[in-house]
């Protein structure tokens, strides 16, 4: 499937931000948030400005902390959430200006 595709291309390049991202997306899209996460936080390594990277990581924690029945630990993944979004959208800003 669409995902060994991603880990392959990665085999042969890991420092193509674009197949983490992208494989970022599709566990999003089928519900395995904390693979995204992962696979987000890695395309921030390689490229830190990436906005998508930080809406969609910032959707996953939301995802998250919507199931979390610990407080704190809902907590945390929204301040998470938040921080992305805020570097997302002070970013953006900058790209507009």
């Amino acid at each position: 499937g669409a995902v060994e595709d991603y880990q392959e291309a990665l085999k042969y390049n890991p420092l193509f931000y674009g197949a983490y991202l992208c494989r970022g997306h599709l566990e999003r899209s089928i519900g395995n948030y904390k693979n995204a996460i992962n696979d987000y936080s890695q395309t921030l390594v390689l490229y830190a400005n990436n906005t998508e990277a930080l809406d969609g990581r910032a959707l996953c924690y939301r995802r998250l902390a919507e199931a979390a029945q610990d407080s704190a630990k809902k907590a945390d993944l929204i301040a998470k959430a938040e921080a992305d979004e805020k570097k997302a959208e002070s970013l953006k800003k900058e790209e507009d200006s």
